[in-house]
């Protein structure tokens, strides 16, 4: 039977791994604005003077246009910046006030970002319409699904059956298309928790047998009785002679997985 306690070490995999996809992504060449976020590695920045300075600069973008500069300056609005001569100190309300000008111009990585410090609900609306937005491209709707999920699996929304539903409704056409384990593994416990054990299992399946899956999650699939794993040919074979080296900093708790269908 499944545990809330459960439900919540297994999405704090999934936590760990859209920040670092929203990482991946804000710095990724594709977007307009990674030569701006990529200067602040390079640009030497050692003083509230330089800081303030750079502050301006970007500020100076948004406004001619260049909306995820807006997002870019939210996330530095969040973060403690320490300096030879103080310290800049974190302003979430001017966060929010950048993701949201970024997020009413149909930038959809905003959401993201502003469904964290953001209440739950207003987290989850936010996202839903940042799925489709203009300028939401297929790397950050993944990433977006994925928050989708870990809301709902992570707080008390999962005991609301009709957000549950609305939540497979809208990540599952994203999951089937996307080949993302993470995403599959998360499905499958929406799946799960909304009686839907043959959907349940296929997922589950579908995350662990990924090879793009990572330790982590491979670490949380091996003990699944579920779990059915196949060779290049198709064959079943024993799991534990494919999933090699489950190394997880998790403790054994974490090693125990839902038995679907019981």
């Amino acid at each position: 039977m499944v545990k809330n306690k459960r439900i919540l070490q297994i999405i704090f995999v999934s936590i760990l791994v859209s920040f670092s996809l929203a990482n991946s992504i804000i710095n990724n060449d594709s977007l307009s604005n990674a030569e701006q976020v990529n200067s602040v590695k390079q640009k030497s920045i050692k003083t509230v003077k330089d800081y303030k300075d750079f502050i301006s600069s970007m500020k100076e973008g948004i406004s001619l246009g260049n909306y995820n500069l807006a997002i870019a300056l939210g996330a530095l609005y969040m973060q403690n910046i320490h300096l030879k001569d103080g310290t800049e100190k974190a302003n979430l309300k001017l966060s929010k006030k950048y993701f949201r000008l970024a997020f009413n111009k149909g930038y959809g990585l905003a959401a993201f970002y502003l469904s964290i410090i953001e209440n739950k609900e207003e987290a989850i609306k936010d996202i839903k319409n940042a799925l489709f937005m203009k300028y939401t491209t297929e790397p950050i709707r993944e990433l977006l699904a994925i928050r989708y999920a870990e809301i709902i699996l992570n707080t008390s929304l999962y005991n609301n059956k009709r957000l549950v539903k609305i939540a497979i409704k809208n990540i599952a056409p994203i999951s089937y298309h996307s080949n993302n384990p993470i995403l599959d593994f998360q499905l499958a416990h929406l799946y799960y928790i909304n009686k839907q054990i043959n959907l349940a299992n296929k997922f589950i399946n579908s995350a662990c047998n990924n090879p793009k899956a990572d330790k982590k999650l491979l670490a949380m699939c091996i003990n699944d009785p579920y779990l059915q794993t196949r060779d290049k040919n198709g064959n079943l074979v024993n799991k534990t002679s494919v999933i090699k080296d489950t190394t997880t900093p998790f403790n054994s708790a974490c090693m125990q997985r839902y038995s679907y269908g019981k």
